[in-house]
């Protein structure tokens, strides 16, 4: 919702400052088109990959909240699958991996949150 503001504001600071510029003939109608379309461009690129970003962090807070709730996660790592669980592993929320539990047999193994789904 945010994002969108900001770019509504963003496309009306440009239209208004390619506006004065033309009316001052300080640029013609070519290049104006030509930095519309450009800005045009790059506001398209922002969105979309501000909408990308927003997806895998939603999917990455998901996957965590499911097994802060005791859930298994599958893993691949490598040609590795795992199945992650919190019999196995403990989660660390500053490196958003999940590390073996000392004793157990992935001790020091680490895994990282985003190479792992919701389990079945």
């Amino acid at each position: 919702m945010i994002y969108g503001l900001i770019i509504f504001f963003l496309v009306i600071a440009l239209i208004l400052l390619l506006e004065t510029l033309s009316r001052h003939q300080m640029i013609n109608t070519k290049t104006k088109l030509i930095l519309s379309g450009s800005a045009l461009l790059l506001i398209l690129g922002i969105v979309l990959f501000t909408q990308k970003q927003e997806k895998q962090e939603n999917k990455i807070t998901n996957l965590a909240q499911e097994f802060l709730r005791g859930r298994n996660l599958k893993c691949q790592v490598g040609t590795q699958n795992l199945d992650v669980n919190q019999t196995h592993f403990n989660f660390v929320s500053g490196t958003l991996t999940f590390m073996g539990k000392e004793g157990g047999e992935y001790y020091r193994k680490n895994i990282p949150l985003k190479a792992c789904d919701l389990g079945e």
